[in-house]
Formats: C-alpha cells, sequence, structure tokens
C-alpha cells in the first residue's frame, strides 16, 4: 500500500471518530430553569476563597476564606460579602472557615486558633454589620450534620453516587429504610454536585454544583429544578461549601 493510499486511509478513521464521538460521546450539562416562583425565598449563606495573585512570583496566589450571603425573593436575588478572615487577623491567622455555622439567633459562629492560650475559641458575629457579639473558648465542639432535616431525612452525599464511568447525576434522601430518589439526568462524567443542604423548611434541597452554580430542587418535583442567575462581582473565587438556607 503507498504512503498516499495510507495517509488517506488515516484521514478518513480520523474523521469518522470525531463524528462517532460527537454524536454519541458528548453529552451535554443539565438543564435548569432561570425562573424564581414565589416558593423560594431566604437566605442561603456559603463559603468561598477569593483568589488574588502574589506579587512575589513564584509564590503561591493568596487566599481569602470568606462567607457569603445570597437573598432570595420573587423579584430580585442579591449577593453580597457577609465576612473574610482577613478582617479577621486581630483575632488569628488560623481560622476552620470550613466549620463556620449559625446559631439559634441567626448569628455566624467561627472556630478558630488562639495561640496564645494554644486553644480553639470562636467568635459570634452579626452577619448584617459584621460586629462581634462574643469571644469565648470552645471545650466541646458539636457540629450539626447538614445532610439532616427536621423530618429525620438524610440527604445522600452525591459522592456516594459517583462513579468514574457515570454519565448521569443524582440526588437522593433516605427517609427511614427507604431511599427517595429526587432528581436524575444525564451529564458528563465531569459533572457532579460538591455539596447539599436542606432549605429551612425541609421542602426543597439546595446543590452547588461543578460549575459553580446553585441549583434548587424540589423534594416532592412540585417544581422544576431552578438555577440561581444574578450578577456576581468580578473577583477570582473558588466556591467552597453551602453553609444554610434560613427563612427571609
Amino acid at each position: 500500500m503507498s504512503k498516499k493510499n495510507t495517509l488517506i486511509i488515516s484521514v478518513i478513521i480520523f474523521v469518522f471518530t470525531i463524528v462517532v464521538v460527537g454524536i454519541f460521546g458528548v453529552v451535554p450539562l443539565p438543564d435548569y430553569s432561570d425562573s424564581i416562583n414565589e416558593e423560594i425565598d431566604g437566605k442561603i449563606y456559603y463559603q468561598s476563597s477569593l483568589i488574588s495573585s502574589n506579587i512575589i512570583p513564584p509564590a503561591p496566589d493568596l487566599l481569602d476564606d470568606c462567607i457569603f450571603e445570597i437573598e432570595i425573593n420573587t423579584s430580585n436575588i442579591i449577593e453580597r460579602e457577609v465576612l473574610c478572615s482577613s478582617e479577621l487577623l486581630t483575632y488569628s491567622t488560623n481560622f476552620y472557615f470550613y466549620d463556620t455555622t449559625l446559631n439559634n439567633e441567626g448569628n455566624l459562629v467561627v472556630r478558630y486558633w488562639n495561640d496564645s492560650s494554644s486553644s480553639e475559641y470562636a467568635l459570634e458575629v452579626n452577619p448584617k454589620n459584621k460586629e462581634i457579639l462574643k469571644e469565648y473558648e470552645v471545650e466541646n465542639v458539636s457540629i450539626r450534620n447538614q445532610n439532616l432535616n427536621e423530618y429525620g431525612e438524610v440527604l445522600i452525599d452525591s459522592w456516594r453516587k459517583v462513579e468514574n464511568t457515570d454519565r448521569s447525576v443524582t440526588i437522593y434522601y433516605q427517609k427511614g429504610s427507604n431511599t427517595v430518589e429526587v432528581f436524575k439526568s444525564e451529564a458528563p462524567s465531569s459533572y457532579y454536585f460538591n455539596s447539599l443542604i436542606w432549605s429551612y423548611d425541609s421542602e426543597k434541597i439546595l446543590a452547588l454544583d461543578s460549575e459553580n452554580q446553585f441549583i434548587i430542587f424540589s423534594k416532592n418535583n412540585i417544581f422544576e429544578p431552578i438555577k440561581l442567575s444574578y450578577s456576581i462581582d468580578e473577583k477570582e473565587r473558588e466556591y467552597i461549601r453551602l453553609i444554610e438556607w434560613v427563612k427571609p
């Protein structure tokens, strides 16, 4: 076989492979509505790291752990920065933002390591104005299970359902001995939900996906999944996890 014929065959095989992959191999991202209905309201708190380049290369980029708030109503969605670790450097350089919670009064509780006393402390912070309401030593740490709602239903972490070859994405919760499917869709193998929480009324589920989108699901499929669409600042950020969805 001549080199010319070999080249032609190679080109045909390459084109055929591209066509097959294009027809059968590309799975689109799930499609979500972006229309907020009257059942969607409240405030969502989540953790994100703001990224800024270090002015002295090749030192790594600088990360500033922050808490953001998303306020939702039928007419508007507004996001604002609530608190960042850079604002708390007078207390410590070692904050546990990943364990930040909201207490019964609606205040942020942020734990940190106190170097002077070699013990763990916590700050209670008003999310409306960043006022430090209380500083106290932490003796026993009790972290609430965010996957558990008031009805005893437990969200199943999405990574427990993922396989390397899986081309679908799902949301389930456990109710007694039953597993209830809330959502299932075809998706690229690189697409997943990296954080899930219940709404304040335990009727809805909020997901943070691998595309850095916030998606709301109805536990009983009363409405189609809704993507929160709103404008944000241009700061580069890394989305970490959802913290809580509270009443308006």
